[in-house]
């Protein structure tokens, strides 16, 4: 049980000691991810972005998820490569512009960081399914990376499991067998409000 995300970030940037290089860059999932990517990276003075991921639905399942987009980078399940040209573009286009304008309301005008040869940690408040990590590991791997490690303080083990098939590595402090929801393993899991997060990015700057 974590008192808030701060004390997760805290005992995340402990166990994760004898990885961080100054070749690391901490990517958080907002909002949530940004309060723990904070502590990581105020810790080992390393630094620290945001990573959107938008997902992209399949034609005639928009729920069913074929790829996913960041604000630079996108990543299609080889599977779905076959579907239209023109749903694909016209998807990646949207959901890119989306990403985009989120990322420019947590970051203003900064550019993403130049991800390439740099060991990269992703970084979130918690995984239930791992979907949305999944998707962030994929498009951030399109940056060639030199390493991709996914770093929470809790999660459910088919996470872990489903992470491991795209990260490098996968390092959880909690992964309890009766996960039921991320709110039973923090006494305050309030919703981070947007200004706090940019706040927070600002600080490591």
């Amino acid at each position: 049980m974590f008192e808030n995300r701060e004390e997760a970030g805290m005992k995340l940037a402990q166990k994760l000691e004898n990885l961080i290089t100054e070749n690391t860059i901490i990517l958080a999932i907002p909002r949530g991810g940004v309060n723990i990517g904070y502590e990581i990276s105020k810790k080992y003075n390393v630094p620290l972005d945001v990573v959107i991921v938008k997902k992209i639905g399949h034609p005639r399942n928009p729920e069913y998820a074929i790829g996913a987009v960041s604000v630079d980078s996108n990543f299609i399940n080889p599977q779905h490569v076959k579907l239209s040209e023109d749903y694909l573009r016209s998807k990646i286009m949207e959901k890119q512009d989306e990403a985009s304008d989120r990322y420019e309301e947590l970051r203003g005008d900064k550019p993403p960081l130049n991800l390439k040869d740099k060991q990269v940690i992703i970084v979130d408040d918690g995984m239930a399914t791992g979907a949305t990590m999944k998707m962030a590991v994929q498009v951030v791997k399109n940056k060639n990376p030199e390493k991709v490690i996914v770093a929470i303080p809790v999660t459910s083990p088919s996470a872990v499991d489903s992470l491991k098939e795209v990260a490098d590595e996968v390092i959880a402090i909690l992964e309890p067998e009766n996960f039921m929801a991320l709110g039973q393993f923090y006494r305050d899991f309030s919703q981070v409000p947007t200004d706090e997060a940019k706040k927070l990015l600002e600080r490591v700057q």
